[in-house]
């Protein structure tokens, strides 16, 4: 049938026009109680709103009848040349049309009008409507839906789309008929029935305040309108996805079946593949949502697009559940302490069965302590030192016997910390022992964690549990122990436990947990008991994985090195962490640290993903590492956890919480130190405690620190914690298969620390290696671990032991960002080379390890990543000049050097790449860039964001050159007390900054410094005045000496820059540095970007010298020429030459350096020719003796009160502004004036003495040759 036969008219009659003449007439307007979901009764707009069929009729009429005019035309014509055999093809709008055409007309009827009031699904219209959408899927294959004049769209209706439509349209009807019901409008509705009954959050709190301002409605329509464009979109997506998997299974279905083998998520129909597919990629929301601004908007939005669908709010539930999954933490307190006391009272109705084992087990540690003979165990040599009671025929302990037992043995020995080390020694006499670790010869999992010797001494707790334990052992031997046999029960017992063969480890392990008792504690009361303690502590040492690890064997050492140094020794160590507490004590250090933390979060996210993925790659092959790579749900989710508990303010307390729960037990105090107490423990093992004067008054200013500290220790523990328990919960779920939190709550983390076999398997890294592990990440990413490197760990133990802090304050921090710069750009490298050698000389190389992991990762995202993210950045043409500086949008820059050790080091290499590429890299580097390299990578100073530090005045004293060089070298040593000593006062600068911000300072740079004078003070034939200026100066500088007088400050002469823009170098944001850390500046000069873009460096170009006036005074006399310098530089005639010689250079020479790079060259060269003649001329005029011409240009070098000098502008300079204040064509014609008005008028100047010979090249820094291109503008 062709699509003539019927079709409808547009005009607004709303006729049926059939090719048989008849005329079927329909209402001009639409019935007003058609079903509520009818499409005759609305169409929702792109906003969400809904507009009535009538308007969309009227709204652009005659540009929608021309365009269906059009393409009914086309169909017309082609459907005649099809019926005369010809060969068409119809485009998608005439097939979109032709189906539209094809469906029978609607003709409402008494009867519908009469039903129009039932459900969507009984109304006669929906069966109407099916039966058009029939007809057309049968004749063209498509299907039509009520449209928006303009635009025709086929939508199958089974279709994911069609579902969420629906489902939309349901719950928009549903809300409109629950404010119906209440008879209430839709804003009452929202704030008293919607509002209050959602979850707690951030959401509900929006909500809740729209409605309070009467918008509640509005708003909840705007989150639904985008919660709907999410669920169209990921129901779009899906389609698309299924439509491609489809087709693929279709084209090629051997390709279809390896893909989703392989790479895909296993052998799956088109239709679930696509739903696995989306859903994977849509949990990249996951990762998003860990950081805090991204991630509450898709939380929101999932919960505003719950209201429309149970799907919707099971998403909703998930992440409320991310946060609700931890609990109350003394419920799980009290789980775990139920779970333990019903191990323990299991072990004591074990030995309540084994009396007889527990009596032998009292004798033969008594024996060992020497209150029973050695040939007679029954024999009793000293009553003191018995440390049980009889009960019966049966012995008990007695805790006051076996305490009392115990401190006398440790008297016995010396009663120092290292009694239990002589106690030991003793049980060890005549014994043979190969035992070699850390501590000389006691196996690590002997020592405390102070690093002294447990003593080996029953503990009462424990004697039922290891009796317990005894007994089933034997058990499993089929033995009974008879004490007549003349064997010691303890030597049965570790013949038996030790025996792989009969109580394999992990047996052994599973059956100590289950009695509560740990391998460590059961060890150590073996060895307490033994004939042979030695063999014993040997034999463990072997078979015990269960070591402590690296981390905390590098802190006892390093604790007991710094134990046993001189008492002066300990009090300058605390004088100096005094200081450097003091150093990052401002609020600005806290922030800018938290922002070095929130920098550094992604990037580590993405090494953990890049791990995980190394992991399984050594592990299970490649297959497993690239298919994790894509494991969103997983891999992603776990890898970036971290950031959701550092940045989510939900999660602090929780944070907290299970943290401290897990690390606050003895057994891993030590972690919980390395954690949260390393500035305490330093002051622990330097002499806090003596009692003296000096300990307590160090003792008062240390605890003052930790007060004024608060901001920086709360943003490291936020970091810390939040890294340290995500990274535990990843490591614990790749291990060992299960959820840390889950294991937590349930009250079995004992049973982690236990190892217990059942819940982590058998040879397994041990629990206590995964929190070291997760301890040395957070500690990571605050950079406070220990270096890994071994020459950096001892140079940090060497400047901490020898109070080199003096100068290297943050030795961990310093080496440990450079090791980070080392991995992120050649990590790779070590690794590679080890496993290249080991397969030529076929020496197996093993799984990668996680330090090998780590460094391929971070080298991944190093140069695939951070490098390119600066190249790109330092390339564009936003970007400042200064490589350490980013743009903000008002044209100032941001310092970036303290706010992340990670941005400037890339920045510096990529500045360097660029440098290299156009040639001016030598002279940058010459002219500082390398100094700033040296600054970038080992530079002290970038943890506070200080400026010219101790570091910096030691260099000056070494390298200072004037012409009053002895004084200024006496003036230099000075300043380096004066600094060490003003690093004392650093949090007085919140209060300096405060002030500025509120205009009591002024808000340019001034110059604080003091001008040198000829007064003398001499000790022993010394001048101690230049020393004395020096130690003053720091605290002059930083404004301390006006603390309380802070508009003398106004008084001081501006600070002089050479690139700065304008006669003033204004602060910018002194308040917001306060809180933010973040250092703004007004960005350079255009002269000075394009001398910083040849190389040059602002403070090279400086004058040096000994007055800070005559500094002042050159360095505003080279600003104001130096746009004249950059301009005749960059003109076409000196630029045209530059090139001329660029190209007659040979093909070698122009192989070697490209033109450009010659040309920058040239230019440079030129410019110092030229500055260096303006110093040279202003040195002249600084210079002159009085009562030369150049006197009246020229002041004393002080004032009789030694205030600063003010020099006035010589003769020279106001030429320059004479110059300066041309109309740029007038200056550009000077220019090019001045080598014909030289060659015209030089040789008349030469003979009248303006000139000599040697100034007949053009030359902006001479006087004449300005005042002739002056003369020529003026003509």
């Amino acid at each position: 049938m062709s699509a003539f036969n019927r079709f409808e008219d547009d005009a607004t009659t709303g006729s049926a026009l059939s090719t048989s003449g008849v005329i079927a007439q329909q209402p001009s307007t639409l019935p007003v109680n058609t079903a509520p979901g009818s499409a005759f009764n609305r169409f929702e707009d792109d906003d969400g709103s809904t507009t009535s069929a009538q308007t969309i009729v009227n709204a652009d009429e005659a540009a929608v009848r021309k365009t269906r005019e059009e393409l009914i035309e086309s169909i017309r014509v082609k459907e005649e040349q099809q019926a005369q055999g010809d060969m068409v093809v119809f485009t998608e709008d005439e097939k979109r049309m032709m189906a539209e055409l094809a469906v029978p007309v609607f003709e409402p009827t008494a009867e519908y009008y009469e039903q129009s009031s039932l459900a969507e699904d009984e109304n006669p219209y929906y069966a109407e409507a099916k039966a058009r959408g029939e007809a057309a899927v049968k004749m063209y294959g498509g299907t039509p839906m009520d449209m928006k004049p303009g635009g025709l769209l086929a939508i199958d209706p089974n279709s994911r789309v069609a579902k969420v439509s629906k489902e939309s349209a349901e719950t928009d009807a549903m809300l409109t008929q629950g404010a119906a019901d209440a008879q209430i409008t839709m804003e009452e509705f929202y704030s008293t029935q919607v509002f209050p009954n959602m979850e707690d959050g951030a959401m509900k709190s929006f909500f809740q305040t729209a409605a309070d301002y009467g918008m509640g409605e509005e708003a909840f329509a705007t989150i639904m309108g985008i919660g709907s464009a999410i669920n169209y979109t990921s129901a779009g997506y899906t389609d698309v996805a299924e439509a491609f998997f489809t087709n693929l299974q279709k084209e090629s279905p051997d390709f279809y079946d390896a893909f989703m083998e392989n790479i895909g998520p296993g052998k799956m129909t088109p239709r679930g593949a696509a739903e696995s597919f989306a859903r994977e990629t849509g949990n990249i929301i996951t990762y998003l949502e860990t950081l805090p601004v991204i991630g509450m908007v898709p939380n929101a939005l999932k919960a505003a697009s719950g209201l429309s669908g149970r799907e919707a709010r099971e998403v909703a539930r998930n992440v409320a559940a991310e946060t609700s999954k931890f609990k109350n933490i003394n419920s799980v307190i009290l789980a775990e302490k139920t779970t333990r006391a019903a191990k323990r009272d299991a072990a004591k109705a074990a030995a309540a069965a084994h009396t007889n084992l527990t009596t032998q087990m009292i004798k033969e540690f008594e024996q060992q302590l020497g209150a029973r003979s050695k040939t007679d165990i029954n024999i009793i040599l000293d009553k003191d030192l018995l440390i049980s009671r009889s009960k019966g025929d049966k012995l008990a302990l007695d805790p006051e016997r076996y305490r009392a037992a115990g401190a006398a043995k440790l008297v016995e020995q010396g009663g120092s910390g290292d009694a239990s080390r002589n106690f030991l020694m003793t049980m060890l006499q005549g014994q043979k022992t190969d035992l070699t670790d850390v501590d000389g010869d006691i196996p690590d999992f002997m020592l405390d964690d102070n690093g002294h010797l447990t003593v080996p001494i029953i503990k009462a707790e424990n004697l039922d549990s290891f009796v317990a334990v005894a007994a089933e052992v034997m058990q499993k031997k089929g033995i009974t122990y008879d004490p007549a046999s003349g064997k010691r029960l303890v030597d049965v017992l570790f013949e038996l436990s030790v025996d792989q063969e009969i109580m394999p480890e992990g047996e052994l392990l599973s059956l100590l947990n289950k009695y509560d008792l740990s391998f460590e504690e059961y060890a150590t009361m073996m060895v307490g008991s033994a004939s042979e303690a030695g063999k014993v502590l040997n034999k463990f040492s072997q078979i015990s994985r269960r070591v402590k690890p690296k981390s905390e064997l590098d802190a006892i050492k390093e604790a007991k090195t710094l134990d046993m140094q001189s008492s002066f020794a300990k009090t300058f160590r605390r004088i100096e962490n005094i200081r450097r507490g003091l150093l990052v004590s401002q609020v600005a250090t806290a922030a800018r640290n938290l922002s070095s933390g929130g920098i550094r979060a992604p990037l580590e996210g993405l090494q953990n993903v890049f791990d995980t993925a190394l992991y399984n790659y050594s592990k299970d092959g490649m297959v497993a590492g690239v298919r994790s790579l894509g494991d969103v749900q997983g891999n992603w989710a776990d890898s970036f956890r971290h950031m959701k508990y550092m940045f989510d303010p939900r999660n602090y307390g929780n944070m907290k919480e299970y943290t401290d729960y897990i690390l606050k037990r003895p057994e891993l105090s030590n972690q919980f130190d390395m954690m949260f107490n390393q500035i305490n423990e330093v002051r622990r093992s330097t002499g806090a405690g003596t009692g003296s004067l000096v300990d307590r008054t160090l003792t008062l200013a240390e605890k003052g620190v930790d007060v004024i500290n608060s901001p920086n220790r709360w943003q490291e523990y936020l970091i810390r914690r939040g890294t340290f328990t995500a990274e535990l919960e990843r490591l614990v779920k790749r291990e060992y298969g299960v959820e840390l939190i889950d294991v937590v709550n349930d009250g079995r983390f004992n049973d982690l620390l236990n190892d217990a076999p059942e819940l982590v398997g058998t040879d397994k890294t041990p629990f206590k290696q995964l929190i070291s592990d997760s301890v040395d990440k957070a500690l990571d990413i605050t950079y406070a671990k220990q270096p890994e490197t071994a020459v950096f760990r001892e140079l940090t133990s060497f400047i901490t032991r020898n109070g080199l802090t003096t100068v290297a304050p943050f030795p961990r921090f310093m080496f440990n960002s450079m090791e980070l710069a080392g991995q992120y750009s050649g990590g790779a490298f070590a690794p590679v080379i080890k496993r290249s050698i080991n397969a030529v000389t076929g020496k197996a190389s093993g799984p990668l390890t996680k330090e090998e992991r780590r460094n391929i990762s971070r080298n991944i995202i190093g140069a695939t990543v951070i490098l390119p993210a600066a190249m790109m950045y330092r390339n564009s043409e936003d970007a400042p000049s200064d490589y350490k500086t980013i743009r903000n949008d008002d044209d100032t820059t941001v310092d970036i050097s303290s706010q992340s050790p990670i941005l400037r080091q890339a920045l510096w290499i990529a500045e360097w790449m660029k440098r290299k590429g156009d040639g001016s890299v030598n002279k940058w580097m010459r002219s500082g860039g390398f100094k700033e390299g040296v600054e970038t990578f080992v530079g002290t100073n970038i943890r506070t964001g200080g400026g010219a530090v101790l570091f910096q005045d030691i260099s000056k004293f070494f390298s200072d050159v004037d012409s009053l060089e002895g004084e200024r070298a006496i003036q230099t040593f000075g300043e380096v007390f004066g600094e060490y000593a003003s690093t004392f006062f650093t949090p007085i600068n919140q209060a300096i900054e405060v002030q500025r911000a509120f205009d009591f300072r002024p808000n340019e740079y001034v110059d604080n410094r003091s001008e040198p004078n000829l007064e003398t003070e001499e000790i022993f034939g010394v001048n101690i005045a230049p020393f004395k200026r020096g130690i003053i100066e720091p605290f002059r500088r930083k404004g301390y000496t006006t603390l309380f007088t802070p508009s003398e400050e106004k008084d001081a002469p501006l600070r002089e820059t050479i690139f700065q823009d304008g006669d003033t170098e204004p602060r910018v944001g002194s308040l917001a540095k306060v809180f933010t850390g973040i250092t703004q500046r007004k960005d350079v000069s255009e002269a000075g970007k394009f001398l910083s873009s040849l190389g040059f460096m602002d403070y090279k170009i400086r004058p040096r010298t000994i007055s800070p006036g005559f500094q002042r005074y050159e360095t505003k006399v080279l600003r104001e020429v130096l746009p004249s310098i950059v301009e005749f530089v960059r003109s076409d005639r000196i630029t045209g030459k530059f090139e001329d010689m660029a190209r007659m250079r040979n093909d070698k020479a122009r192989a070697n350096i490209s033109d450009e790079s010659f040309i920058r060259m040239q230019q440079t060269d030129l410019i110092n020719d030229e500055l260096k003649s303006i110093k040279s001329q202003i040195d002249g005029i600084i210079t002159a003796a009085p009562g030369t011409e150049l006197d009246n240009a020229r002041s004393d070098l002080t004032d009789k009160d030694g205030n600063p000098i003010n020099v006035k502008l010589t003769e020279y300079l106001r030429t320059v502004q004479k110059f300066r204040r041309l109309p740029p064509d007038k200056r550009e014609a000077a220019t090019v004036a001045l080598p014909f008005l030289l060659k015209e008028k030089g040789p008349e100047l030469v003979r009248k003495g303006y000139l000599t010979e040697n100034q007949l090249e053009p030359s902006l820094a001479n006087e004449v040759h300005l005042e002739l291109m002056l003369g020529f503008a003026g003509k």
